[in-house]
This record gives structure tokens, C-alpha cells and sequence, in this order.
């Protein structure tokens, strides 16, 4: 396997399969809290860090990631923050723009 960049181990990330890639999202690494989106493509087995556009949410682990409808987005939601403060944002990362955006964003009482 091909490193574009430098790729640590991780815990607590998310991954998930989106138009033939796998994206993975967050964790934990050796030397704290990512916020990182890289993306692993199978056929060429090449691993990249994507460089996001715009805002970025907080480094964390243990959040969630689901793809949205539009097969180009995923969403991330809550997690852990570095201070271990239990987060509820909730973040929409487009694939195609290389975008993160709060526009999702949803406050719990």
C-alpha cells in the first residue's frame, strides 16, 4: 500500500464505503485527536490524506459517520472532543468539493 502523506494508526475513527473509496474520518492517533479525512482507493491501494475545504469540525473520536442520500456526502456526528467532552455537532463532508459544513447542524436539549 501507496502513503500520500503520512499516515499514523488510529482508534475511535470512523469509516465508511462511498463511491468505491473508503473514507475514514476522526480517531485517535499516537499523538492525539485527528480530524483528518483520508481516503483509501482500493483499485490503485493508495491511501490520502484529503485536504478539507472551509470550516473543520473538532478533532475527535467515537463519533458517527452515515453516507447522505446524494451518494457524493457523508455525515459526521457527535463523538468525544480531545478534553473528552461529549460533542453534538453534526457535520456534512461533500466528497466531490472536499467541503465540510455545519449546515446539518443540530442541537440537543
Amino acid at each position: 500500500m501507496r502513503h500520500k502523506g503520512v499516515v499514523e494508526a488510529l482508534s475511535g475513527h470512523t469509516s465508511l464505503l462511498l463511491n468505491g473509496s473508503i473514507f475514514t474520518f476522526g480517531g485517535r492517533t499516537n499523538s492525539g485527536f485527528s480530524n483528518d479525512v483520508l481516503r483509501y482507493d482500493p483499485n490503485a491501494n493508495i491511501v490520502e490524506r484529503i485536504e478539507i475545504k472551509g470550516n473543520k469540525p473538532r478533532h475527535r473520536s467515537g463519533h458517527t459517520v452515515v453516507p447522505w442520500t446524494s451518494g457524493h456526502e457523508f455525515i459526521v456526528f457527535g463523538g468525544l472532543s480531545s478534553s473528552v467532552t461529549p460533542l453534538n455537532d453534526c457535520w456534512i463532508f461533500d466528497i466531490s468539493t472536499s467541503l465540510l459544513c455545519v449546515d446539518c447542524l443540530l442541537v440537543f436539549a
